[in-house]
């Protein structure tokens, strides 16, 4: 933990201030390495803070910030150039975005660090792995949407959508809006959007979805070892309050799937929010943690 308040205080720190119409960062220019954002929201919906690349990639990101709250992200920008500071009230469209430009030399993060570079090798190939069997099983379940044979679309359709769900984490930095276009909701369409992908399938077939908790946790399961190095209280943590995730889900279970949600009482919908905002702090202290290998050599 040591070594994580060391990498903490030496990146610079940038407040951010969101609201439904503004998001004001105290300063548009920025070094490479590690910076910290600290996004206060001071507005009345949920926002999220992200930086992205010129070209649209997710370089990092802090979601579900409430009316009132403050979260820190700790971003690692590699390479100079001009990026985009973007808060999106009401986690939905565009957002309001800011040049933020980035000086200095190249930097190689997982440099000098063993166990850092084989978890990061180790998270690409599971990535690519997941990815292939994604397009695979998704040719089998178009074909049979094709065919008009809804009983097989049916069964397939959580048996592909399930690879989708093991590589959102890096989704959003897909090019081309390539994350929505396959995974968005209902509830997050934009006056207008078009709207394509699992979750419109998902609508006409009447299946309910998979536990897109999951994913997370197959994220961080790529990474136990780094963790668990710096860590082990945190990645005990992280464990146990995945297992409350999943001991609250089974009781919505209905056969082989859940019940769907529009089911489920307003009580069992606060409970539910409850232990994935646990889970989902104790897990954006992974990225501190993890690059945190330098600062202690």
């Amino acid at each position: 933990m040591v070594a994580c308040a060391d990498k903490d205080d030496d990146a610079p720190v940038f407040t951010v201030t969101a609201d439904e119409s503004t998001c004001d960062v105290d300063s548009y220019d920025a070094t490479t390495g590690y910076n910290n954002f600290e996004v206060t929201n001071n507005g009345k919906k949920i926002t999220e803070f992200y930086v992205y690349t010129d070209g649209g990639r997710v370089v990092g990101e802090v979601e579900n910030i409430g009316p009132g709250a403050t979260r820190k992200l700790l971003v690692s920008i590699p390479e100079a150039g001009t990026y985009q500071a973007t808060c999106k009230p009401g986690m939905v469209g565009e957002g309001i975005s800011h040049d933020l430009n980035v000086t200095g030399d190249s930097v190689d993060l997982t440099e000098g660090s063993d166990t850092l570079t084989a978890a990061v090798e180790g998270y690409l190939r599971y990535v690519r792995s997941q990815t292939t069997a994604l397009q695979e099983q998704t040719d089998t379940f178009v074909q049979a949407i094709q065919d008009g044979d809804l009983e097989t679309a049916k069964s397939l359709f959580a048996p592909t959508r399930i690879y989708c769900e093991r590589i959102e984490p890096i989704a959003e930095s897909f090019p081309d809006d390539l994350d929505p276009r396959i995974d968005l909701r209902e509830a997050d369409l934009e006056d207008g959007q078009e709207w394509t992908g699992f979750h419109r399938i998902e609508k006409d077939l009447r299946e309910g979805d998979r536990i897109t908790e999951q994913t997370k946790k197959a994220a961080v399961a790529s990474l136990e070892d780094a963790i668990d190095e710096k860590d082990a209280d945190l990645l005990a943590d992280i464990d146990a309050k995945f297992d409350a995730v999943q001991e609250l889900l089974d009781t919505f279970r209905d056969g082989d799937g859940f019940v769907y949600y529009d089911t489920v009482g307003e009580n069992d919908r606060k409970k539910l929010s409850t232990v994935l905002d646990q889970l989902n702090e104790q897990v954006s202290k992974v990225t501190g943690v993890i690059t945190a290998a330098e600062s202690s050599k």
